[in-house]
């Protein structure tokens, strides 16, 4: 908003001053757009081409990771020879008919709550039609907006994947989704439909521009003296060369480059973190402006000068940072554990999370959709294997994860009792609800059938919902107690005490990265079978705003946290294995000296395959937890 009078701080880019000014509009204002009324206005496709020139001609980083053989995808939609004011003429190509340098551009965009049902796509009946001619009549705007910015930038081929894999075919998408890496990191840009939610809002969404639009004045200078507000004020007065007069250009605030993508549909759909992330360039169009960003730079339609990710992320917040995990060739990132503690840790552990927080329409779609990440973060570190989306390089710490918030309730026909404890309590010891007094079992209640029953439950892909990675905490923070020999207690590293004897997945199909039918993971550590009862549940736990922990106290001291991956409800009586990974932090990262891991339930009643249901961590006085403790051998599915 602007006022008649008030104070101002101007700037000639070198030195900031501030003085009093009166605001003269009548007469001398006037209104110029800082944005543009459309989206698809020549001026701004002359603003996008410059972009893609300089990158082109500049951007070493930007085309390195194109490098290596030629790669076309199996087939791209042709929108047909003619100027950019020629009629859409789309049609499918068979990419081995074309030079293989043929440059191409990607559509990432929203499906649509459907499940797509309702968008165009190419199925098995309607291939050999497709190769002759699309109908753009039965195109979706998104579909369209898309071809038409490649026509006005001078191109003609685009991938998008609902046109371009056979949708009916399953042999069709897991081949083409196994080349998900090359197709979005070979492609000479991607276009990002980032504000509409399925195929009918577009790129091109109409504009607000009375909210866009910048406002020039022509400023009086009143010579009042320019007083700081406070200490944090940064002006320290005015300069004696302040002008007289002066026009005056307020331009509307967007905010921070990545705020603008973050808000849209497209951010929490979970095939586009990996088409963002694997893209040398994109343009995202919004529906305030355009946004440019490759390996290198970013820019936008009221800033089209690319400003260096590296200098402006300086400036910012690491939760504003531009950066994409994939702008360099590193696998590791700095990262935090809950307690805050900074590290150097894989940036796979950063995109899982960030992953997990985002929504499927199909749920079999939790792997193939980050299988393309995968299959490049592969080439960067050879010899790993990738396990369900783990590493196996980083196995212990991959499978300790906790959801950050717990899923449904569990579905059941009477009061389920209720998660406490008696603590850790053998088998062999009474408990005050028994077992015979509730007449089931603990399977016919718990655990709740895994919502991917194909994916192992020790991965966090078997499960829906936003995860955390805690490893880390116990792992780096596993000092332990002892009596040293000059008889004075001291710390000492803690010696991880499981092994990993077996670890593998079964795969469905011809990717490696992507789905599979069950997995078998072998360890051997300190594990107790152990009976929680719900006489002596309680509720005095740190409280977090991330986790949900469920508290059990037992007669020695001992306090055990039970995170588990679904909503237990109220147990009155389970029967769980306890399998320790670590010593450490605990998982909350709140309490050193911790032990730390998985909690497993029996697949079948005396079963010796077991599977996950989270995760405990225990504290205080553990001397009970350790004389239950042995060493054993545990097979999970």
């Amino acid at each position: 908003m602007v006022t008649v009078e008030g104070e101002m701080k101007i700037t000639d880019g070198r030195r900031t001053s501030g003085a009093y000014w009166e605001l003269k509009s009548k007469g001398y204002g006037k209104v110029c757009a800082a944005i543009r009324a459309r989206a698809d206005c020549d001026e701004n496709f002359d603003m996008i081409k410059g972009w893609l020139r300089t990158c082109m001609e500049s951007h070493e980083p930007c085309s390195k990771h194109q490098g290596g053989e030629t790669f076309l995808p199996t087939r791209l939609i042709d929108i047909g020879a003619g100027n950019d004011a020629a009629p859409l003429q789309p049609r499918l190509v068979i990419s081995s008919s074309l030079d293989q340098k043929t440059p191409y551009f990607v559509l990432s965009y929203c499906w649509g709550t459907d499940r797509g049902k309702t968008a165009h796509k190419t199925t098995r009946d309607n291939l050999p039609l497709h190769l002759e001619n699309i109908e753009t009549t039965n195109l979706s705007k998104t579909y369209i907006d898309a071809m038409e910015v490649i026509q006005k930038l001078g191109y003609r081929y685009i991938w998008i994947d609902a046109l371009c894999i056979i949708q009916d075919e399953r042999s069709d998408f897991e081949v083409e989704c196994s080349q998900m890496n090359q197709i979005y990191s070979r492609a000479y840009c991607t276009i990002v439909a980032a504000d509409s939610p399925d195929g009918d809002g577009g790129c091109f969404i109409p504009r607000d521009t009375e909210g866009v639009n910048a406002a020039t004045y022509h400023a009086i200078n009143k010579r009042i003296p320019y007083y700081p507000d406070g200490i944090m004020d940064v002006i320290r007065g005015r300069f004696e060369t302040d002008p007289d007069s002066a026009d005056v250009t307020i331009y509307p605030n967007f905010g921070p480059w990545i705020k603008s993508i973050n808000r849209g549909p497209v951010f929490r759909r979970g095939w586009c973190l990996q088409e963002r992330e694997m893209s040398p360039r994109v343009l995202h169009f919004t529906k305030s402006r355009i946004l440019w960003e490759c390996r290198e730079s970013n820019a936008s339609e009221d800033a089209p000068e690319m400003v260096s990710k590296a200098a402006q992320n300086l400036q910012l917040g690491s939760h504003l940072s531009s950066a994409r995990l994939f702008d360099d060739q590193k696998t590791t990132a700095k990262l935090k554990t809950r307690s805050g503690v900074s590290y150097e840790g894989p940036k796979w552990e950063r995109l899982a999370e960030a992953y997990s927080q985002r929504k499927l329409s199909v749920a079999t779609d939790k792997l193939p959709a980050i299988s393309g990440l995968a299959a490049a973060l592969s080439l960067r570190q050879p010899g790993d294997t990738y396990l369900a989306g783990i590493w196996r390089s980083d196995l212990l710490k991959g499978i300790s994860w906790i959801p950050t918030k717990l899923a449904e309730s569990l579905p059941v026909d009477f009061p389920v009792s209720g998660a406490s404890t008696d603590a850790m309590i053998s088998s062999t010891q009474a408990l005050s609800i028994t077992k015979n007094e509730l007449e089931l079992e603990t399977d016919d209640i718990w655990a709740p059938k895994p919502v991917q029953p194909s994916i192992p439950s020790w991965s966090w892909a078997a499960h829906n919902g936003p995860i955390r990675f805690c490893g880390e905490s116990w792992y780096s923070g596993s000092w332990t107690k002892t009596i040293g020999e000059d008889g004075e207690e001291k710390w000492i590293k803690s010696k991880i005490e499981v092994d990993i004897e077996f670890a593998s997945v079964n795969h469905t199909g011809k990717d490696p990265f992507g789905c599979v039918s069950g997995g078998e993971l072998v360890l051997r550590g300190w594990v107790a079978d152990v009976d929680l009862s719900g006489d002596m549940f309680h509720e005095e736990i740190e409280t977090t705003d991330v986790f949900n922990a469920k508290c059990y106290s037992g007669p020695s001291g001992a306090s055990m946290a039970i995170y588990f991956d679904k909503d237990a409800g109220y147990l009155r009586y389970i029967h769980v294995l306890l399998l320790q990974l670590g010593t450490g932090k605990n998982a909350r990262g709140t309490t050193l000296n911790g032990d730390c891991g998985l909690v497993l339930v029996s697949t079948r009643k005396k079963s010796a395959v077991y599977r996950r249901v989270g995760m405990f961590d225990i504290t205080g006085d553990k001397e009970m937890w350790h004389s239950l403790r042995k060493k054993r051998t545990v097979r999970i599915i």
